[in-house]
């Protein structure tokens, strides 16, 4: 035999009999990564969970006091309202019940104060479709006292705020993954304004939550969604527009996720410019359409007439 062949006791015993072999530095370096970055994502949920309980807690804390000048204005508004039994009541916004504003004859002449016709909020600040949601909610719940209703909009105010928290995870996984999500999800949840605001019966969590879920859906869009997300976009938008009105500049939101769902199309010349541009201007028409008739459904008194039966 050679005496430069290697002989058998020479080469590395391998591992005993019924054992596996031992991991390699890469594989106990990816293990390690890997419980890291659950380790990251239990904090995270930890944060988000603490911010969730944060909105919640304390929710009597003024103890009956009135110290938030639009709650306490709400407040009075929304124990003057009431659920219109049809829906031709609730369309007629001459007399509607959920009107917090002068009513009227067929005529057109003033109704006098009366317990139909509650004294007028000529001034009302605020949008109609969180003024809905909270009076349908304490008419199903029994809260329509003063301080039972207060109580029940500032829970929930921090339920729509909860709910905006999960709709920034969604925008986050979609973009950048899960963990981002987590991350934005995280720093929301923990964001003082917004603990604030869900301890307050106003409609700026209502806002805030209908913005979200208009995003949300343009984030779909630009990842190529169809015409799904583009009425979608539109109902969404109409119910935040219907919260504040000063939300109208999201509707360039739709504008530009459009533009980028199409451009690599467009660019590349995949498909016939035409075609594209014809799409386009009707799934951005679909999203208009669906954003006027949420808005003329979730505001209705933004159409209110003095005469007639609407």
């Amino acid at each position: 035999m050679d005496q430069n062949e290697p002989r058998a006791e020479d080469e590395p015993a391998g591992p005993p009999p019924g054992l596996a072999p031992a991991p390699r530095p890469i594989a106990r370096a990816r293990r390690r990564l890997g419980w890291a970055g659950l380790a990251l994502e239990v904090l995270l949920l930890a944060l988000i969970a603490a911010g969730i309980y944060f909105r919640f807690s304390w929710t009597n804390w003024s103890e009956g006091a009135n110290l938030h000048p639009d709650e306490y204005g709400l407040t009075n508004t929304l124990t003057q309202l009431r659920i219109p039994a049809t829906l031709g009541e609730y369309f007629n916004t001459r007399i509607s019940p959920l009107s917090p504003y002068q009513k009227y004859a067929l005529d057109g002449a003033p109704l006098d104060p009366s317990p139909q016709y509650p004294v007028p909020d000529n001034r009302m600040r605020w949008g109609q479709w969180p003024l809905i949601i909270i009076r349908f909610a304490a008419e199903q719940s029994g809260n329509t006292g003063y301080d039972e209703l207060r109580l029940m909009g500032r829970r929930l105010s921090a339920l729509a705020d909860t709910l905006a928290l999960g709709v920034i995870f969604l925008i986050g996984a979609a973009l950048f993954g899960r963990r981002v999500g987590l991350m934005a999800a995280a720093l929301s949840a923990l964001a003082v304004m917004q603990i604030q605001q869900s301890h307050f019966m106003t409609a700026d969590n209502f806002a805030v939550l209908f913005t979200m879920l208009t995003l949300y859906c343009a984030v779909r869009v630009v990842k190529g969604g169809g015409w799904t997300w583009y009425g979608l976009f539109g109902v969404f938008f109409g119910m935040a527009l219907a919260s504040r009105i000063n939300l109208a500049p999201l509707a360039a939101e739709i504008v530009v996720a459009a533009v980028i769902a199409y451009a690599d199309d467009w660019t590349k010349g995949k498909e016939n410019p035409t075609r594209l541009v014809r799409e386009a201007g009707l799934r951005l028409a679909l999203a208009g359409a669906a954003a006027f008739l949420t808005f003329r459904v979730t505001q209705p008194m933004t159409f209110r007439a003095e005469k007639g039966d609407t």
